[in-house]
């Protein structure tokens, strides 16, 4: 049998001769399309698909991105990306999905498109290299300060080399960079918390509990609940800390405006 068309699209039924088409069967019918044959010819007809508005694609992703719907938030980004290659958002935002998943091969590789677009932007560059750090910390302390010298230093950038260091347990790298940032932005909460904590691993127990009571007074007076107020608190009362934590931000898709 002749193949006629295998891509033929119409919101319309085809008109076809009765000569050339009698005794029709549909062989196969989905909501896409319709496989016709009789016994000359097979025809494929392909229904056209109705037009989603991709503010509506965004609106959709966005909204899974902030239940944390991440898997449902990439089909949708792949979606608006198909319609529109160059949407850096979209990109951006389907980068830091993949991050949140930990898919960080399919997020380095985007991240990598976006900086040769935005070298300077170091939102980009701050996620980037947490991948890195994640990846291979001490490759990492290695690679880190060289790509931080090309992209300009900025305090998420300082802050990450912070967190570069804390993982390969120079902790006195680790508490320079973390300065650094602080004093890049001293309004940054999280940083100041992370000092303290850097402090704690090196048993600078004083310096800890001092700085961690500055931590207290920035959340007192700036209403700020982005850290836990009492665990911060029991920890300025015990002459050392039990296995704190580095809080490491990164800067996520749902943080950034259409």
């Amino acid at each position: 049998k002749n193949l006629i068309s295998s891509n033929i699209t119409t919101n319309k039924p085809i008109e076809l001769k009765k000569a050339e088409w009698n005794e029709i069967d549909i062989i196969d019918k989905k909501e896409d399309k319709e496989v016709k044959q009789n016994k000359n010819a097979t025809i494929v007809i392909e229904k056209a698909q109705p037009q989603v508005n991709i503010n509506t694609l965004k609106n959709k992703a966005f909204s899974a991105v902030n239940l944390k719907e991440y898997e449902i938030a990439i089909k949708l980004y792949k979606q608006i990306l198909e319609k529109n290659q160059q949407d850096n958002y979209s990109k951006l935002a389907l980068a830091t999905c993949y991050q949140n998943l930990k898919q960080y091969g399919q997020a380095k590789t985007l991240y990598l498109d976006l900086i040769n677009i935005f070298p300077n932007n170091d939102k980009i560059i701050s996620n980037l290299f947490s991948i890195m750090i994640n990846d291979s910390p001490y490759e990492a302390v290695y690679l880190l300060p060289q790509l931080a010298e090309r992209f300009n230093y900025s305090d998420k950038i300082q802050f990450q080399l912070s967190i570069a260091f804390s993982k390969v347990k120079n902790y006195t790298k680790a508490v320079k960079y973390m300065k650094e940032a602080i004093a890049i932005d001293p309004t940054n909460v999280v940083y100041l918390y992370n000092l303290a904590v850097l402090y704690d691993k090196m048993e600078n127990y004083p310096s800890a509990q001092a700085t961690y009571k500055l931590v207290l007074k920035n959340i007192e007076t700036n209403n700020n609940s982005v850290l836990p107020y009492n665990k911060i608190n029991n920890r300025t009362r015990d002459r050392r800390c039990h296995k704190p934590l580095l809080y490491q931000l990164s800067y996520f898709c749902h943080q950034w405006q259409y």
